[in-house]
């Protein structure tokens, strides 16, 4: 595929107002140039939430696995190792604390009128995930949003 030609066949089927591949700054521009009020809100968007029941503190957070800082992984014991922390990890899937100190804030600091949860919840172990286990962190997410934004 010559990528040249690709985009040049993408960029002529756009419809004149948005083929100079500008039109959000474009939609920004008319929108500051409007003097009319205009009626906002404020949103915010979480995804790829991964949370980890199994997550534990303390743990190895840097394993050889796809998915570290469980029981499993054993704990630190050589230089180099690092410990999972309270608050997660890098090589580490989201801990309930984490999530629940982030509604937290998203509750009383952003005060958002609207919050918008989608996308992946299950923790990295995709070579055993079940159904039953990626219903289970569904169910255990919407639990805990529901308890933060119950009065809201």
């Amino acid at each position: 595929i010559d990528l040249d030609n690709l985009v040049a066949e993408m960029m002529a089927t756009k419809p004149l107002n948005i083929r100079d591949d500008n039109y959000v700054n474009n939609m920004y521009a008319q929108i500051a140039a409007d003097p009319n009020v205009r009626e906002t809100f404020l949103a915010v968007h979480v995804s790829d939430l991964h949370l980890d029941h199994l997550y534990t503190e303390g743990t190895l957070a840097n394993c050889d696995s796809y998915l570290c800082c469980r029981t499993e992984d054993g704990y630190p014991t050589k230089p180099g190792d690092i410990a999972a922390g309270k608050w997660g990890g890098y090589w580490c899937d989201t801990p309930q604390r984490t999530l629940e100190s982030m509604l937290d804030f998203v509750k009383t600091e952003i005060k958002p009128d609207m919050f918008i949860w989608t996308g992946d919840n299950s923790a990295h172990n995709v070579w055993d995930n079940t159904v039953e286990e990626v219903t289970e962190y569904t169910v255990a997410i919407t639990e805990t949003i529901k308890t933060f934004f119950a009065d809201a």
